[in-house]
């Protein structure tokens, strides 16, 4: 019962409830999000378990309260209240993807979960397009619901649910179960077309193919060279759909929108200059745009200079820390397991992770992303990867070490002590 509310907690933070289901009232995130991590703590109590070591929680959680304090230099007490408000629900969902993984099988769950939050906002994305486009905000371009009603950040969430679903693909048992998984990146794919966003596009495109060179299921090259060739020829047929925006010039940029940017980046560094220690404030970065040469209100089009130039060097440098260390415990999880047979599945699923975290980053160099739903939900997945990871090395030593004490079982204690993601220790006669 308590990881299924887990999954509910991680659905709706995604999909919103009261964008799905206009007739509920009141906090209904909060009160599933509430109660989840209530059930939650009361269960860590009550058996002793701590939470999972991680280096990077503690980042998370620094992060918040500097995101606090930015807003309090501006003496709106309301503010604070908001925003410690919204940055719980974002703490509730990593602390619980971090803890509530307990296995490979819950782990693939909560990625089946992301991607089928993706694909209902994807549907209903459709049901506009289809049947109100008068509510489309710009071009006839396909948007979404919620937090993705917008093009570009629909394509985002397209691109993050493309990587995601192909991992689940790879792990999904039989042919019959793979098929919906198909079906899904197919449909992101045309979806993302659709949107006719060009950053997006690129990254769907990036994704599949380095999702398809390193793929541990599909051993064949020229299978691989196969679906690679499928994928240029679909990317090379979208590209004069994409274009025919009327407000870009070149796929690579060259227009207005480019051009402002370029402006946005150029504020946002003199307001780093000016406000280095908490920044111009949480939130207030199109507030206070205009006093650097900007003639309309525009945000930072990048997320790291806009959580710099909003709470400062010392926000921007937790978030930082935040990512590069989740990279660093994933790449090196993702490479352990992916050198043990035994750990397929994980290998799949945290290789999904590292890509669709990666094309996440990426993207958001040209957009503000810090609250996005998506990335923390890619950050807490992939600190459970880490735990997963260390639960499954622990189980291992200990039956080796409930085995008799033989030379192999000596030596497969040193193999563990090698896969030990929190280990910094170099095993015997690994050396010279």
């Amino acid at each position: 019962m308590l990881k299924v509310l887990c999954y509910l907690t991680l659905f709706f933070t995604i999909a919103q409830p009261g964008v799905l289901f206009p007739a509920l009232t009141g906090r209904v995130f909060f009160l599933i999000a509430s109660v989840t991590l209530i059930l939650f703590t009361a269960k860590r109590v009550m058996v002793g378990m701590p939470l999972g070591k991680l280096p990077q929680r503690k980042y998370v959680y620094a992060l918040i309260v500097v995101f606090a304090l930015s807003v309090a230099q501006t003496g709106w007490l309301g503010g604070v209240v908001d925003t410690l408000m919204f940055w719980a629900k974002i703490a509730i969902l990593f602390t619980l993807l971090v803890d509530m993984n307990e296995s490979v099988r819950d782990l693939r769950r909560s990625l089946f979960t992301v991607v089928a939050a993706v694909a209902v906002l994807t549907w209903m994305g459709w049901d506009v397009y289809l049947n109100t486009p008068e509510l489309l905000s710009g071009s006839g371009r396909l948007e979404s619901v919620g937090y993705y009603n917008q093009p570009n950040s629909f394509a985002l969430a397209l691109t993050v649910g493309s990587a995601l679903a192909f991992a689940v693909l790879e792990t999904a048992p039989g042919f019959v179960r793979k098929v919906p998984f198909v079906l899904l990146v197919g449909a992101f794919a045309v979806s993302s077309v659709y949107t006719k966003s060009r950053g997006g596009n690129l990254g769907l495109a990036v994704v599949m193919l380095v999702s398809i060179i390193f793929s541990p299921g599909i051993r064949s090259r020229g299978f691989k060279a196969l679906l690679v060739g499928a994928m240029i020829a679909g990317m090379t047929l979208a590209v004069p759909m994409i274009m025919a925006r009327r407000d870009v010039a070149t796929y690579f940029g060259g227009d207005a929108s480019a051009e402002n940017r370029l402006d946005a980046w150029w504020a946002g560094l003199h307001m780093i200059r000016d406000h280095p220690i908490l920044g111009v404030g949480l939130g207030l970065f199109a507030e206070n745009v205009k006093q650097y040469g900007m003639k309309n209100s525009m945000i930072a089009h990048n997320t790291l200079l806009s959580v710099t130039a909003e709470t400062g060097i010392i926000g921007g440098l937790i978030f930082v820390l935040i990512i590069i260390t989740t990279l660093r415990l994933l790449w090196k999880v993702w490479r352990q397991a992916l050198s043990d047979p035994s750990q397929r599945d994980l290998a799949c699923l945290s290789q999904g992770i590292l890509i669709g975290l990666v094309a996440f980053l990426i993207n958001t160099t040209f957009s503000v992303k810090d609250s996005d739903p998506l990335l923390w939900a890619l950050l807490g997945t992939a600190g459970s990867v880490v735990v997963v990871r260390k639960r499954l090395v622990d189980a291992a030593a200990a039956a080796s070490d409930s085995a008799p004490v033989v030379p192999c079982a000596s030596a497969a204690r040193a193999a563990n002590r090698d896969l030990d993601v929190f280990s910094n220790e170099t095993p015997r006669g690994t050396r010279g």
